[in-house]
């Protein structure tokens, strides 16, 4: 069974990339421009895991992952978020607390794999 992995970016090009390296790699991925799509296609369909931009217009990445951490039904708030983005200040860093990991773009294909899966076997565990 691949794990399904929601890649969140209004970047056509950024989203295309990271479906394409998770793919290849057997991950089942669905991917959304923004942050309202992010939060509609978890309620369709729960992921192993969230790769999420930061810089959104609307919603930002910020607010998304605010809204899956306070999932009062504690469903989303379980699931591990991959922080990937331009932003990648200490600041930035320091107000993104609530990801499981974070990583600057641009990234190393494998980096990204190994850190998908090694979050979601820890999430299984």
């Amino acid at each position: 069974m691949s794990h399904h992995i929601l890649v969140v970016d209004d970047e056509p090009s950024v989203r295309g990339v990271v479906e394409a390296v998770l793919f290849a790699d057997g991950f089942d991925v669905t991917t959304v421009r923004d942050g309202e799509e992010a939060l509609d296609a978890m309620e369709e369909r729960l992921p192993d895991a969230v790769v999420l931009d930061l810089m959104m217009p609307a919603m930002t990445g910020w607010e998304v992952l605010d809204e899956i951490r306070r999932d009062p039904r504690h469903q989303h708030s379980r699931v591990p978020v991959l922080v990937l983005t331009a932003k990648a200040t200490d600041w930035d860093r320091d107000r993104t607390t609530a990801a499981d990991h974070f990583m600057s773009k641009p990234f190393e294909p494998d980096e990204l794999v190994q850190t998908l899966t090694r979050l979601i076997a820890a999430k299984a565990s």
